[in-house]
């Protein structure tokens, strides 16, 4: 079967008190964990995307891209997790990803930021059954490559982040360039588009012949989120890239499926 389509989905931090968590979650010594609203939100917001994908696209016809911080970990003396045990956290993280990764033809992990998630991502891969690294024989990358209808992806999780909306459309220029120029500067065919995420401000940019994209965060802002974008709000967004309908060499449709986070609580006096 031939797959022309592409989902790519990242940073849902299992494990984090502000990110998705599957109800009726039973950690790993049988201690039951009950979501906050918030969570029923976010759980509510990612059947929602699970239902788009499927009258998107029909099972075993699209590849699942993963990329990255799929658990949000033990880490830098963290107080927002809810079970210390980063095992805890991987589980979760099968729980929200197997309905996702049960339907894909394929399935590609890309590790995330170290701190988050260690090697969990890697038993993670194990249990959603995701492709082989030739290279490492382990289910994951660091950076992925893809060739998919005529067109090469150069897939990584880290991509800079901004507290600046005005100035957030620059790195996916400077992002998608560079890209470009190391390939050729290494004698390889270069990159026509590149995926990343990290930064949990979602969004896509086109020169017309090249795309850069970035998947938003299944996570609403922490402490450290509200030091460094104090005025941002979570943006869940799952994307799709869409060769069904486009001629080999061409680039994809893109669409998404995003959702705004309930306003906080506002004071009146």
């Amino acid at each position: 079967m031939s797959i022309r389509t592409l989902i790519i989905a990242s940073d849902i931090h299992a494990g984090s008190t502000k990110a998705i968590l599957p109800p009726d979650f039973v950690t790993l010594e049988g201690q039951p964990i009950g979501q906050s609203d918030f969570q029923k939100w976010l759980w509510a917001s990612w059947q929602d995307a699970n239902e788009w994908i499927s009258q998107k696209v029909e099972p075993f016809e699209y590849a699942l891209v993963l990329n990255g911080d799929l658990t949000e970990g033990n880490h830098h003396n963290t107080k927002e997790i809810w079970s210390p045990e980063n095992g805890d956290h991987a589980k979760a993280a099968v729980e929200v990803l197997e309905m996702m990764s049960a339907r894909a033809g394929k399935v590609y992990v890309v590790r995330g930021t170290e701190c988050h998630v260690g090697s969990a991502e890697i038993s993670i891969a194990r249990s959603l059954g995701a492709e082989v690294n030739p290279e490492t024989n382990q289910p994951y990358w660091d950076r992925l490559t893809l060739d998919m209808c005529g067109k090469r992806l150069s897939i990584r999780h880290h991509f800079p982040a901004t507290s600046r909306v005005h100035l957030e459309a620059s790195q996916h220029s400077i992002q998608l360039n560079n890209a470009i120029l190391e390939a050729v500067r290494a004698g390889e065919k270069h990159p026509d588009i590149i995926v990343g995420a990290h930064r949990h401000r979602p969004g896509h940019w086109s020169d017309g012949k090249h795309m850069s994209i970035v998947t938003g965060a299944w996570q609403g802002l922490t402490r450290h989120g509200f030091k460094v974008v104090p005025d941002g709000r979570p943006v869940p967004r799952i994307y799709c890239l869409d060769w069904r309908n486009v001629a080999d060499g061409e680039l994809p449709e893109v669409s998404y499926i995003d959702f705004t986070a309930p306003e906080s609580g506002v004071v009146a006096i």
